[in-house]
């Protein structure tokens, strides 16, 4: 079990909270609903692996086939749990959780990426 704990009022993110397709960290990421084992994929990455085009605003969120969605295809916000274990379950996360979330930036702030090419 970890000894650290997820902190949601702020940007925070996890040092494993990076995109599996681009590297991408501290942005939102969105996981496979499916998969028990989590491969975190930046808006660009889940829109083009779900061939889907990247209409998402800067809350995370689209329009679905019904409506408003967070949801790219099969792949709903990645929100790490209070443990930093896992991730909270899609439809059940608490209200702080979901805000942490909408609050990261839709992509990488250009900073965040100059800092990672050092």
């Amino acid at each position: 079990m970890s000894k650290h704990t997820m902190d949601y009022s702020g940007r925070y993110t996890p040092a494993d909270y990076v995109c599996t397709g681009c590297n991408a960290t501290g942005c939102k990421l969105w996981r496979d609903y499916g998969m028990s084992l989590f491969e975190l994929q930046c808006v660009d990455c889940a829109c083009r692996a779900s061939k889907i085009p990247v209409d998402v605003d800067e809350k995370g969120v689209r329009m679905g086939r019904v409506g408003p969605t967070r949801d790219i295809g099969w792949y709903v916000p990645a929100i790490p749990d209070p443990l930093l274990i896992g991730y909270l379950p899609y439809l059940d996360r608490p209200v702080d959780a979901l805000d942490w979330w909408t609050r990261l930036p839709l992509r990488p702030l250009k900073s965040d990426a100059a800092v990672a090419q050092t």
